[in-house]
């Protein structure tokens, strides 16, 4: 049996050199989630350029921009020169490793802004934890626009985990394992994940995770509204507290996030091995024949 990987405290990959000192504010978003005020905090942050000591002609960054300025986050000229080299690479690797499908030209919108949506559940200096984070979302654009979290990005794919340790903000630790498999129980405050796998499995894989009194908000689609409202997932110490719908600024794709609670520790045998995950998934009660 493969020893647990752990989620430990340092967030720096080992043999990052940092690139950039950002000294920056960020501001804590006015929702049913956030503090009542608008706050900000001062976060500094070493992170490597992809391309040291390179200025890229910036990107244009239309609707990660809206998405900050709804959530009152301030960019400074260093975070997106970091966000337009990180596209950058990602592309020019994307060449000759698949790494995403999303066309070049709607990376603003569909990776970039649409990652950063969730920030508005996150707290002030939170720890997070991604999980299937991909080549880096919603972990990357999350990090380099509000330095003030420490990110935990599980991956299990190689190839993707490969790419992210060589380009990740040092505010990002890199996980390359299984989200079953880790150990560190309740020791996050925000678990989320996107295109992770369904619904019911991606809570099982998230819940065990975070701290009582924190939230699991895995990033969903407005169809499978009655699905987060009526999953019986209640063993697993979550509960539901809002469905919150948010538009991609320059589209017409709304996430649906269900914002869970965890209330209670979850118990020891979750999450299961993933063959008995995968079998018998958690999943939405079913309303009984006849029943309006």
């Amino acid at each position: 049996m493969n020893e647990p990987t752990k989620i430990s405290s340092g967030n720096s990959p080992a043999g990052v050199t940092p690139g950039i000192r950002l000294s920056i504010a960020t501001a804590k978003p006015t929702t049913h989630m956030a503090e009542p005020i608008l706050t900000r905090v001062s976060g500094v942050i070493d992170f490597k350029l992809p391309r040291a000591g390179t200025l890229l002609p910036d990107m244009d960054l239309q609707a990660l921009r809206a998405v900050a300025s709804r959530l009152g986050i301030e960019l400074a000229p260093a975070q997106i020169q970091a966000l337009t080299a990180f596209v950058t690479d990602l592309y020019a690797t994307n060449q000759t490793t698949n790494l995403t499908r999303v066309p070049e030209g709607e990376a603003d919108a569909m990776h970039l802004a649409d990652s950063l949506l969730v920030a508005e559940f996150a707290k002030r200096h939170a720890r997070v934890l991604d999980i299937g984070a991909g080549p880096g979302f919603p972990a990357v654009p999350l990090a380099l626009c509000r330095p003030d979290l420490d990110i935990i990005a599980v991956e299990a794919t190689s190839k993707f985990a490969t790419f992210l340790s060589a380009h990740c903000p040092t505010n990002v630790e890199v996980v390359n394992g299984r989200a079953e498999e880790l150990d560190g129980r309740e020791t996050v405050d925000l678990v989320t994940g996107r295109a992770l796998a369904p619904l019911g499995i991606q809570l099982e894989l998230s819940a065990a995770w975070c701290k009582v009194g924190g939230l699991v908000v895995p990033f969903r689609t407005p169809a499978e509204r009655e699905a987060c409202a009526t999953i019986n997932i209640g063993v697993l110490g979550l509960r539901l507290v809002a469905l919150e719908e948010r538009q991609i600024p320059g589209t017409d794709v709304v996430r649906l996030f269900p914002v869970y609670e965890k209330v209670r520790p979850t118990p020891a045998e979750y999450p299961r091995p993933w063959a008995r995950i995968k079998a018998r998934p958690f999943s939405a009660r079913l309303p009984k024949p006849g029943s309006s």
